[in-house]
């Protein structure tokens, strides 16, 4: 019995030790899709009154939104298109969402949100 016991004791150390592995959780920003430019881009142009007005001005690099959307990405696009009257409406900042590389839809509803007040306190420069 006391032969097996620092063999079973080390044998027990091992295995918890080994249980206590926290597996890692990569960057949501690593799982945007390659595509994710072309995603962000025809998905807010859907969701305009006049889809062919759009001026786009830029598209962002993909980030993580923040912790409490955990695995959330974000692209920012900033377009240009015309409102109910015909005339352009002035430069608009819209927040597309990915989750797990696909769209991110809020609800059922669209993926796109208007974030023109503060998307400078949101959107990467």
């Amino acid at each position: 019995m006391r032969r097996t016991f620092p063999l079973l004791a080390a044998f027990t150390a091992l295995t918890v030790a080994a249980c206590n592995v926290t597996p890692t959780v990569s960057d949501p920003v690593d799982r945007t899709p390659s595509w994710y430019k072309e995603t962000a881009v025809s998905t807010v142009q859907k969701n305009l009154l006049d889809p062919q007005s759009m001026r786009l001005h830029n598209v962002s690099e993909p980030f993580a939104i923040e912790a409490a959307l955990q695995g959330q990405t974000g692209v920012c696009v900033t377009i240009n298109a015309t409102n109910s009257f015909g005339g352009y409406a002035g430069v608009r900042t819209f927040l597309v969402s990915f989750l797990g590389g696909n769209l991110r839809r809020w609800g059922g509803t669209s993926p796109v949100t208007d974030i023109t007040p503060s998307a400078g306190n949101i959107c990467p420069r």
